[in-house]
């Protein structure tokens, strides 16, 4: 069988033709990247599946309904053009009672995947074998999309048939419907088919090397967001790309901290939509100091709840970045969220920032199973957390919740109140203090190769993302080892 692929995310459609591959599916070589080419390539390639992917795939339309309206006519087209010879399978993420997919059930699009993890084993096994409305039963129908259904079925089935072969195919594990795993403790986001090591290896390839890092903490004023900053601005310097993420749950910070008014007064972050038409009068990407943040811009935009901004649209911006295999994310100090407990999973490292107040240490002690410090107390159970020591005094150690720690010493109160009121993450005048402050930090996360001293110069870093370009002015970089 031939499968076109109509993804919309390259990650994940590399994921998937190996897959495919795999299984001894023939694969198109080359894949539809907007809607508006789908009839051409179809027309061209003849394929006997079509994976199509609801929203990733880029349409002109961005009014929700508009949008749905027009996969629904291309579906209705495709099937009177291709009848059964072209099977359309639609991949996507919605609420189990939305109607678009009756819908689609209706157009006899009898394979949906609308789960975030798929298990490879029944994606493929129900692909290998024809299609069946079992597969789709789940979802709320309406009465007449039930009535289309069948009136373009070529064979009516009765009751008694039906019920006879929902008996049957509830003993197969593949035709259940799947139930949501945790995510599992890996450095890799929520987009994986892990059933082979080649397919393991495509996942490793595709991501190219993402290190994602959450930096937390128990208390405001720790400098949770400070040592994210610098440990941000500390890879930077090293000449390999990274992008610094704001905590779009709390008010925004950043965006003054580093001049954005003066700066990028038209910035608006991609935490926020916008329409299209508006689209010309902003930027999206704001870099500073060879540092990319993504931060709420307060003259726009204000802290946004859970609901308004998922952890799959999360997980989509992090996945979407090409030019940075480093991404901090900024939690700071927050009660636990749903969010952030499945950040945490696919993070490769956390940090949990505190200082060196003793009372703050304390509270934090004997209110270990309270629900505002529990989940920060489970964090630092993890082998990939480390707590970092801000503003440490000889002495603290015996309060500090861990007996393995990283310091940070107390940088001259000057030099970052000067840093402040300039707009920038270096400290002017005293950027050697500076980053032999942050270096332990930062051979937290940073590879033995980038960090590894050459006489002169640090040694040209590898190319690991698409489109990341090596800082040219290498002798410029500052070396920590």
């Amino acid at each position: 069988m031939k499968v076109l692929m109509a993804v919309g995310e390259k990650n994940l459609s590399q994921i998937l033709k190996g897959n495919f591959v795999d299984a001894g599916f023939e694969v198109a070589q080359e894949e539809v990247l907007h809607r508006d080419y789908l009839d051409e390539k179809i027309d061209f390639e003849r394929p006997d599946l079509l994976i199509l992917h609801d929203r990733q795939l880029p349409s002109q339309y961005d009014d929700k309904q508009q949008n749905e309206e027009e996969l629904i006519k291309l579906i209705e087209k495709w099937r009177r053009i291709y009848d059964t010879q072209m099977r359309v399978v639609v991949m996507c993420e919605r609420e189990r009672k939305d109607p678009f997919l009756g819908q689609l059930v209706s157009r006899n699009v009898l394979d949906i995947f609308n789960e975030r993890q798929i298990p490879t084993a029944a994606f493929i096994q129900q692909l290998q074998n024809p299609p069946k409305y079992i597969n789709v039963a789940r979802y709320g129908l309406t009465e007449s999309d039930i009535d289309s259904l069948m009136e373009t079925d070529e064979k009516a089935t009765t009751q008694k048939d039906m019920e006879s072969e929902l008996e049957e195919e509830q003993k197969s594990p593949f035709l259940k419907k799947p139930k949501l795993p945790k995510i599992p403790k890996s450095t890799r986001p929520l987009f994986s088919f892990n059933v082979s090591q080649k397919v393991a290896e495509q996942t490793e390839i595709a991501l190219q090397e993402r290190r994602i890092i959450l930096v937390v903490s128990p208390f405001d004023r720790s400098g949770s967001s400070f040592i994210a900053h610098q440990l941000a601005y500390g890879i930077a310097k090293h000449g390999v790309g990274v992008k610094y993420f704001e905590n779009p749950f709390k008010n925004p910070y950043s965006f003054d901290r580093f001049a954005g008014a003066t700066d990028v007064p038209n910035y608006f972050s991609p935490f926020s939509e916008i329409m299209e038409m508006d689209h010309n009068e902003y930027i999206r990407e704001w870099t500073k100091e060879g540092v990319n943040i993504q931060a709420l811009n307060p003259m726009y935009e204000q802290k946004l709840e859970e609901e308004q901004f998922s952890i799959s649209r999360f997980l989509r911006q992090l996945i979407a970045v090409h030019d940075a295999p480093y991404l901090i994310v900024d939690i700071g100090c927050d009660e636990s969220k749903q969010t952030y407990d499945e950040l945490i999973e696919i993070a490769s490292d956390v940090l949990v920032v505190v200082d060196s107040d003793l009372s703050k240490l304390e509270l934090f002690e004997q209110y270990s199973m309270s629900e505002k410090f529990g989940w920060i107390h489970n964090l630092l159970l993890k082998d990939k957390t480390t707590l970092i020591a801000n503003k440490y005094v000889k002495g603290v150690d015996g309060s500090l919740p861990l007996e393995t720690f990283v310091k940070v010493p107390h940088f001259n109160p000057l030099w970052v109140f000067n840093a402040q009121v300039d707009g920038t993450f270096a400290f002017s005048g005293a950027e050697k203090e500076q980053a032999e402050g942050i270096r332990n930090v930062l051979k937290l996360v940073l590879d033995k190769k980038t960090l590894k001293k050459k006489k002169g110069k640090v040694s040209k870093i590898k190319n690991w993302l698409p489109g990341f370009d090596n800082l040219k002015d290498e002798e410029q970089m500052e070396e920590i080892t």
